[in-house]
């Protein structure tokens, strides 16, 4: 019993180092806490062998988390601003989920999938991540700046307490770090840039193509582009259901999940590109 006790705090402790180290470096990096604790679920798999079991137990809990985000969120909006909103909802959000699943569906369906898991990938990888933009836009005070309501809107469509949500948010975002495959990842690492470079210029085409048709100014339209361009948390759902349903294998649920977490990870540095568009004044 001791030596269990003594194992079970060693581990606890270096959990907690590891996952306080991932927070303090990617902190420093200005890329957030989500994107910290998808490294640490990455290199917690590297360093220990977790049961597949437990890890879907994991997620199963932790998918709350997502959904207490959204409702969150929902608690915020006030009635007036959704009205607003909800001119950019229609005219832009709805568009946008349309033409991405679209174009990066007939990607997926020329490149490697039949329709099914086609129209599923498609569909999975349009949608952005509300847990990854928001948190960054309010940190940079962007939030209600004109291109931060517009990215704000087209979240919304896509998608709508606090410590438990924020929990189960880091066990969500663990859960998926440890289900990445880093064999397979390692034998197929080119393709899988290849493709996340793909998907993230699809996105980013369809979300830029839209602003500047509705009369976004060009910078603000680029910058939109460029923040919206990744894959969204509820994609690691959909592709999950597609599996159980049979729709889609293990390992291509894992490749996907790779290719949202790549996605993901590009996010801050994107828009840090697109702060290089704002003219100085």
């Amino acid at each position: 019993m001791h030596f269990e006790v003594t194992a079970f705090l060693t581990a606890a402790i270096g959990l907690l180092g590891l996952i306080s180290f991932c927070l303090l470096v990617f902190g420093r990096l200005g890329v957030g806490s989500i994107i910290a604790f998808l490294v640490a679920g990455v290199l917690i798999e590297l360093v220990r062998d977790i049961p597949t079991s437990t890890v879907l137990a994991l997620r199963g809990v932790a998918e709350l988390g997502v959904v207490l985000l959204l409702f969150l969120i929902g608690l915020e909006i006030r009635l007036d601003e959704l009205r607003r909103l909800g001119r950019d909802v229609l005219a832009f959000g709805l568009p946008q989920i349309v033409l991405s699943a679209l174009v990066i569906g007939l990607y997926v369906w020329w490149r490697f999938a039949g329709w099914e898991a086609s129209l599923v990938l498609g569909l999975g990888f349009a949608l952005s991540s509300t847990v990854v933009v928001v948190p960054l836009l309010r940190d940079r005070d962007e939030l209600h700046s004109p291109w931060g309501t517009k990215a704000f809107a087209i979240l919304l469509a896509q998608d709508t307490v606090e410590p438990v949500k924020s929990t189960l948010l880091a066990l969500f975002f663990l859960s998926v770090g440890l289900s990445v495959d880093l064999r397979i990842v390692s034998l197929t690492w080119a393709p899988l840039l290849l493709n996340a470079v793909a998907i993230l210029v699809m996105k980013s085409t369809v979300v830029l193509g839209l602003a500047l048709v509705l009369g976004v100014t060009r910078v603000d339209a680029l910058r939109l582009a460029l923040a919206l361009a990744q894959c969204g948390e509820f994609g690691f759902v959909l592709f999950g259901a597609a599996q159980v349903g049979g729709l889609m294998t293990a390992e291509r649920v894992g490749l996907a999940s790779v290719l949202i977490t790549i996605s993901m990870l590009a996010t801050p540095f994107l828009v840090r590109l697109g702060d290089r568009l704002q003219p100085s004044e």
